[in-house]
């Protein structure tokens, strides 16, 4: 067993079921994220994006690629992610956009709300998770991978909470969370 640290970029989960942190690794000649696949399945409950991670776990490399494989997450330090509800974070944005942006742009966010819809993009092999709102500002959640099963899983109605980072805002779509893991 091995322990190594780094930088959390993503999380994802497969289409297969494998759950993923992807951390940063070389960036010359081109970016190079290393792929470490848990024993944990929903790591997103205790890393975030950002967050540096101490992980413990075997080392392989595969079609010439380093993969990590059979990781315990050891240790996360760094930023917290922001906890609020969907109600809350869309009126923050309708009450004052801009003074909203400036809080919540860029930052990951745990939002907590209800399941209005999923809507798939077949084209781009993504789904747009809809919570519900009681304003006039929608909440929209990019989903992809094994994450569309995971949103589609949920009923209208539903509690759901998902872990994104949010967009700059525009107010024909509302605020969107991109790389949403729920």
């Amino acid at each position: 067993m091995l322990e190594l640290s780094g930088v959390v970029e993503e999380i994802g989960l497969s289409t297969q079921g494998d759950v993923s942190l992807f951390l940063e690794g070389t960036q010359i000649p081109t970016p190079q994220s290393i792929e470490c696949l848990t024993i944990d399945k929903e790591p997103w409950n205790k890393v975030t994006p950002g967050q540096t991670v101490t992980l413990r776990g075997r080392c392989e490399i595969l079609g010439g690629e380093l993969k990590f494989r059979n990781c315990q997450i050891v240790e996360a330090k760094g930023a917290a992610r922001v906890s609020i509800t969907s109600a809350e974070l869309a009126q923050a944005y309708e009450k004052d956009a801009e003074a909203a942006g400036k809080t919540y742009e860029g930052k990951w966010l745990e939002v907590s709300g209800e399941k209005e819809k999923v809507d798939r993009l077949t084209s781009m092999e993504k789904a747009v998770l809809t919570l519900k709102t009681t304003g006039k500002v929608a909440i929209s959640c990019l989903v992809d991978g094994g994450m569309i099963a995971q949103a589609e899983k949920v009923k209208p109605g539903q509690s759901v909470k998902v872990l994104g980072r949010v967009k700059a805002f525009d107010a024909g779509a509302g605020v969107e969370l991109l790389f949403v893991v729920c």
